[in-house]
């Protein structure tokens, strides 16, 4: 989706295409650290069960798929612009199109300059960004224990934060509502926090970081799309709600 939110808006499509997964790419490598750190904690305390080694696993190995994935695309760099176009082809029977392959070389020759600025330094922003969003999302957290009277421990913290935030991010649901919530809640009342209090504080960081800026996202759709002179529709309805941080 934002892939063709960029595209309507005359990015390139090899950049777009970069901005379409490489912030998702990004934010969940800093869950997966963070989920890794909760886990060892949790193993520490003997909490650990093997639902959430299951779950971990899984998480690890899609992570490690993708970026399998891109290693191999920059490895056999002149074998990427073939595949592309007969991907293009098998969707093009679908949709009883003709593939353009002049297009699709254009598009591939753009993904790669634009990779190959990343690896120059161009990461570096965007990592910062990733690791401080997912470090203040945290502090958020904890300082709504803190408003409920509950000292919550750093590391505690981290380990009833990362992995229901990640499983959340795999779902097919929205903002992985329910999997977040249930999974923060369980989580901090087995590592000792007052299920009345994990229960509130969780509802009301879910409601801070996640339907607020849902809500205001939405309600700033029609002035995005007034102002950029185009129809979005989905796509640049739920490109909109981004742009609010959510």
């Amino acid at each position: 989706m934002t892939y063709l939110w960029l595209r309507r808006r005359g990015v390139n499509a090899g950049a777009a295409g970069l901005g379409g997964w490489i912030p998702i790419f990004l934010n969940d490598t800093v869950l997966a650290t963070v989920s890794l750190a909760g886990l060892i904690v949790i193993i520490h305390l003997k909490k650990s069960s093997g639902v959430l080694v299951a779950g971990f696993t899984l998480v690890f190995l899609i992570l490690g798929t993708v970026l399998t994935v891109l290693i191999l695309c920059l490895i056999h760099r002149e074998k990427l612009s073939p595949i592309a176009t007969a991907l293009a082809g098998f969707v093009a029977k679908f949709r009883h199109k003709h593939p353009e392959p002049a297009k699709i070389e254009a598009a591939v020759a753009h993904l790669l300059e634009g990779w190959d600025a990343l690896l120059r330094g161009g990461w570096r922003g965007p990592a910062v960004g990733a690791i401080l969003n997912t470090g203040f999302d945290m502090l958020t957290l904890g300082f709504l224990f803190w408003a409920a009277g509950y000292r919550i421990n750093v590391a505690v913290l981290v380990a009833g934060y990362g992995i229901p935030q990640l499983l959340g991010k795999l779902t097919v649901i929205l903002g992985g509502i329910g999997v977040v919530e249930a999974g923060m809640v369980g989580l901090y009342a087995l590592l000792g926090a007052p299920k009345p209090i994990a229960v509130v504080v969780v509802l009301a960081y879910r409601l801070f970081s996640f339907w607020i800026p849902t809500l205001l996202g939405i309600a700033l759709i029609p002035y995005l799309e007034r102002r950029t002179g185009t129809s979005g529709g989905p796509t640049g309805a739920v490109e909109s709600v981004r742009q609010t941080g959510v």
